[in-house]
């Protein structure tokens, strides 16, 4: 559970399977990873969905004025079952960050969802996770998939821990 939202998320030391999506990136897995992921199943009906994800960052962004708008650094694409689909653009420092963080706080779209120092490093920068909550604008139309793909820029790789699709209470 991070923030109220439950997650699913696989016990890295256990499990066979991956525990993670992410795209093609650095580092030496990230080198195999596939440009684009396609199909996350959803199939059911959503007031919001809940991202719980963080983002490797390889290249660093500064703007150039005040009205600079930070990158999209990856989108997530939310496929309806009538066919239709929207995209969900996060940006670098608003819906997600650099895994690694001096002081790590929420961002002005995505809360801070989890952090910790490392036990080698406990005075070095902490990993850190954050969580994107996404409305969606036609809750009565199920969602059947989410894909995951970058938009223009490449500035780093997203990592997606866990996907929750909510509903209101009434």
């Amino acid at each position: 559970t991070f923030n109220n939202v439950v997650f699913n998320i696989r016990n890295v030391t256990t499990s066979p399977l991956e525990s993670a999506v992410t795209l093609r990136g650095p580092g030496p897995n990230g080198r195999t990873a596939p440009e684009t992921v396609t199909g996350i199943p959803v199939q059911r009906k959503a007031d919001a969905l809940f991202f719980l994800h963080t983002f490797i960052r390889t290249r660093e962004w500064q703007p150039r004025d005040a009205r600079s708008q930070p990158p999209v650094v990856f989108q997530y694409i939310v496929n309806y079952a009538d066919g239709t689909h929207t995209n969900v653009a996060v940006r670098y420092g608003e819906g997600v960050d650099h895994w690694l963080q001096d002081d790590p706080q929420g961002l002005r779209n995505a809360a801070l969802a989890w952090s910790a120092a490392f036990p080698d490093a406990p005075q070095g920068p902490c990993a850190t996770v954050y969580l994107m909550r996404w409305d969606n604008p036609t809750p009565n139309v199920a969602i059947s998939s989410i894909d995951l793909a970058y938009d223009r820029d490449r500035y780093g790789a997203p990592v997606l821990l866990g996907v929750t699709a909510g509903t209101a209470i009434p």
